[in-house]
């Protein structure tokens, strides 16, 4: 057995994950921490820096530490990806000023919509830029002693190394204020926004070295000192390089918290690295849905609260339970349609305001049906996305299916059923695995990227069923026409 491991980490937006993998992609162990999301008012969405992300990570690792029987000296690099964009403001001691604002949060709609009219752009409340114009117009005192803003990946590198930083990646989705031809930040717009330049992070490629763990960071972990962090990204990608999305065509889709469909137009290698001149142009967002995963959480709380409670009690699985009832009810729900957006729409349409819509409703229907239809309308947001993304010209050539909710054998059957496609299933293939595979390109114990294809060892293929398609093409229409009707696409 290999004596060289890698460890990632993944800052999700409901969880803390760390993988420890050998060099052949093995896990030798992983730790897994559950936590919420903050919502001190409507359409705001908010987690605690060191409680949520610091924190976490520090009883992630120590809990891998203690159970993987290796020597820490052994762990030769460290990767950290996570939930983006978030605005997380720091004071001059590197500690947070405030809970950071989250990618799903809603409040910087006027901030937003003033700076597309002044800029002619189309960002939405989701990139960083409104958020920390938000912040500056709302909480003047607080922006006065930023020092810096980060990330949440970002946060926790700067925690272990204490070295301030973000990739490249992560900078494009600040929104507007970064040139992705240059690889700096647009000094003249900052100036304008009245946005000090020195409070945003230099850049480097995703895979560089950024420093190594302190001597702090050694005593919180439990991790060698001097072991190395390379910068680290978002957990989309890591999340696509672990589910082997690398190649133009490429597409992801992402059964997590948040719903989503990118269809990658240029190779992964070349996002890492940072060898592009317009990152639009590299990728394509096909589907956007903020509450996917979230929408199943968030239904299992409010109507199985006391059920899920004693069926965990007895070590099930409350998804497995409803996946199989779910299973016995036919396509479409007996007449029933669901429209995702319990946090406001992404896409097909930037829209804060929509809201979600459960259509159909009978006193016939049981919370299995309605279980079911949230199934399926992440189905008809994925096609409504590849639709469009055709209209474009752009083409996914190969589906692969990944995030918590890709372990549903069901979920993922309704979805190639409704798009009559294919998808690729990588098991063991999260983002905290992407991010130590990550780590091993910066320290170089791997080579390439295409070295992933050695660690997707348990590959599943869920194929469409023609007779079932037949009855989701019917079914799409009507959502479509629901759709339109409702939100005007």
């Amino acid at each position: 057995m290999s004596e060289e491991y890698l460890l990632g980490i993944d800052v999700g937006t409901l969880a803390v994950k760390g993988s420890l993998v050998n060099l052949d992609g093995d896990i030798i162990s992983s730790d897994f921490i559950e936590h919420d999301i903050l919502t001190p008012k409507p359409g705001w969405s908010e987690q605690d820096p060191e409680r949520h992300w610091w924190h976490d990570t520090v009883k992630v690792i120590r809990n891998i530490v203690s159970s993987a029987n290796v020597k820490v000296s052994c762990i030769k690099a460290i990767g950290v990806s996570g939930l983006f964009p978030d605005m997380c403001p720091l004071d001059e001691e590197g500690k947070p000023l405030r809970n950071a604002i989250l990618y799903s949060d809603n409040r910087s709609l006027p901030e937003t919509k003033y700076l597309n009219r002044i800029y002619n752009w189309d960002i939405t409340t989701e990139e960083m830029i409104s958020k920390v114009l938000w912040f500056m117009r709302n909480e003047p005192e607080k922006f006065r002693r930023t020092k810096m803003i980060l990330n949440a990946p970002n946060y926790v590198v700067y925690k272990l190394t204490n070295v301030y930083s973000m990739d490249y990646l992560l900078a494009s989705f600040f929104g507007g204020v970064y040139d992705d031809a240059k690889k700096e930040w647009r000094e003249e717009i900052l100036k304008e926004l009245k946005i000090p330049l020195d409070i945003l992070p230099p850049t480097y490629p995703s895979i560089e070295v950024i420093g190594t763990i302190t001597d702090e960071a050694s005593k919180a972990t439990g991790l060698k000192e001097g072991t190395p962090v390379i910068v680290g990204t978002g957990d989309a990608f890591t999340t696509m390089l672990s589910s082997t999305i690398i190649d133009p065509g490429d597409t992801l889709i992402y059964y997590g918290t948040a719903g989503l469909c990118i269809i990658l137009s240029r190779s992964l290698r070349d996002l890492f690295l940072g060898n592009y001149d317009n990152l639009r142009e590299c990728l394509f967002q096909a589907t956007y849905v903020l509450t996917t995963g979230e929408f199943l959480k968030w239904f299992i709380s409010e109507f199985l609260r006391y059920e899920s409670i004693f069926i965990e009690d007895h070590s099930l699985n409350i998804y497995e339970i409803l996946d199989n009832k779910a299973s016995n009810i036919p396509p479409g729900s007996n007449g029933l349609l669901i429209i995702p957006y319990l946090r406001g729409e992404r896409t097909p349409k930037f829209n804060p305001d929509a809201k979600g819509v459960i259509f159909g409703l009978t006193i016939h229907h049981t919370l299995h049906h309605i279980y079911r239809a949230i199934l399926e309308s992440f189905g008809y947001m994925v096609r409504l996305g590849i639709e469009q993304a055709r209209d474009k010209k752009i083409y996914p050539k190969r589906l692969i299916a990944s995030g918590g909710g890709a372990k549903s054998a069901l979920w993922r059957h309704i979805i190639s059923d409704i798009l009559n496609m294919p998808q690729e299933y990588v098991k063991n293939a999260d983002a905290s695995i992407g991010s130590a595979f990550l780590a091993g390109l910066g320290v170089k114990l791997l080579k390439d990227v295409r070295d992933v294809y050695r660690w997707a060892k348990h590959m599943d293929v869920t194929y469409p069923r023609p007779q079932i398609h037949e009855k989701y093409e019917t079914l799409y229409q009507e959502f479509l026409k629901l759709h339109n009707l409702l939100f005007g696409h």
